[in-house]
């Protein structure tokens, strides 16, 4: 059946303006160039099945060989074996953390960089069974190439997802890089201007960019080479999901491929987790992105005191959350609780501090570009807090984790699945 490429270029239509794709995050191929181990040298880390262990994906990618598979794990648990599975899945996680301390440098030894060229950023991980769990902008592509687009007018900028924004440039001149490879694209196709075509937190970058752009050589300079920037699912005033992530472990959606403790230290080691972090809670119609169980927080002061003020008149969302003993804290405040400084520290260092990202006032300011399109879904629900409760055993990965116990009837918002997914969403959020 003809796709929408197709039928377009049946209908006449041809490319005009030249394509430069900027992926989101975790969505850039990443490859090992040094290692100590030489069979790792040279090879894809992100995504890569056989680098992490295939048998995580074949217990909950493939629920048709869940029976075996769970029987396989639990035997590899239960009797701790050495076995190549499980060495694959060390040796992996070992590569794709970075520093604890600084969340840029690589841990010694080993140094990971992003792929080039588009296939960097079409499937993560292409093949007949990982290529439709892990395609990025390859459906887009495609499409692109079937309306005319080539190697010449289509291109894209693979990043380091794991950097915060000024480490992209100071390791990886990323940001110089895009401003050649928009004037290349620029001048090789008939002066016509580049269309950025974005998603997720490749719209953060380049909000950052254009503000980095505009700081060194002015306004005109975007005015006369972007024609237009297209935002796919952008994440203006962050993701709050991304702060549960950093706190309670939560894998990004990214169950299929790694186990919990890898999506803990992979939130917790990149200093890219906090450019994410949401801004404004106001905008999501709750008082606070974390809220915390009373009795869990009782005996932290410092924690007590870090309570959003809010006023229960004004605020329903509060009267309800109030009542079943849960109150609004500051993300920073359970950051601090969790013993985050690091995360605090890459926050208030590499983006509040930074004057291309800024306060929380100048994040929301419009970036400076002529033309901006924002591409959303509709009628998707989106989470907007979570409810957290202090741990009673000291082995988990958090001592703030995520509680099971609320249920909340609020019109504009419901608490999906309590056993599973214990968050607050609202349908009426893109």
């Amino acid at each position: 059946m003809p796709h929408t490429g197709s039928n377009m270029e049946q209908l006449g239509y041809v490319p005009r303006n030249p394509v430069i794709l900027v992926p989101g995050y975790m969505s850039t191929c990443l490859e090992v160039q040094e290692s100590p181990w030489r069979e790792w040298s040279d090879r894809k880390v992100w995504l890569s099945m056989q680098a992490m262990g295939f048998e995580k994906v074949f217990t909950d990618a493939l629920p048709m060989f869940k029976k075996y598979s769970e029987g396989l794990k639990s035997e590899l648990l239960n009797q701790r074996r050495d076995t190549e599975e499980l060495s694959l899945k060390r040796k992996w996680i070992q590569h794709m953390v970075l520093d604890a301390d600084d969340g840029i440098s690589d841990p010694e030894g080993i140094k990971v960089r992003p792929m080039k060229g588009i296939d960097a950023v079409s499937y993560l991980d292409p093949g007949r069974i990982s290529g439709d769990l892990s395609y990025v902008f390859g459906p887009l592509i495609q499409e692109l190439r079937d309306v005319g687009y080539t190697d010449s007018n289509m291109a894209a900028m693979p990043y380091d997802w794991r950097l915060p924004p000024h480490a992209l440039e100071e390791r990886d001149s990323f940001f110089s890089r895009f401003v050649s490879m928009i004037e290349r694209m620029m001048y090789g196709n008939n002066d016509s201007k580049v269309v950025l075509v974005a998603h997720s937190l490749g719209n953060r970058v380049i909000q950052f960019f254009l503000r980095w752009l505009e700081a060194r050589v002015g306004r005109e300079w975007i005015d006369h080479h972007i024609e237009t920037w297209i935002s796919i699912g952008p994440l203006w005033l962050g993701a709050p999901k991304s702060f549960r992530a950093m706190v309670a472990g939560e894998m990004m959606g990214l169950d299929p491929f790694i186990w919990q403790h890898e999506g803990v230290a992979l939130s917790r080691t990149t200093a890219s987790s906090c450019w994410m972090l949401p801004i404004t809670s106001s905008a999501y119609n709750v008082d606070s992105f974390a809220l915390v169980k009373r009795d869990s927080a009782i005996s932290n002061a410092k924690l007590r005191n870090s309570i959003v003020q809010a006023k229960h008149e004004e605020s329903s969302f509060l009267m309800h959350t109030d009542a079943l003993g849960f109150h609004p804290f500051k993300i920073e405040a359970c950051l601090e609780d969790c013993k985050l400084t690091a995360q605090l520290k890459f926050w208030e260092t590499y983006y509040l501090s930074n004057p291309y990202f800024g306060s929380y006032q100048d994040i929301k300011r419009p970036p400076p570009i002529s033309k901006l399109f924002a591409v959303y879904g509709v009628n998707r629900k989106t989470e907007v807090c979570c409810f957290l409760s202090r741990s009673d055993d000291s082995g988990k990965l958090t001592p703030l984790e995520l509680d099971t116990s609320p249920t909340l009837s609020l019109p504009g918002h419901q608490v999906k699945g309590a056993e599973l997914n214990p968050t607050l969403v609202s349908p009426f959020l893109p």
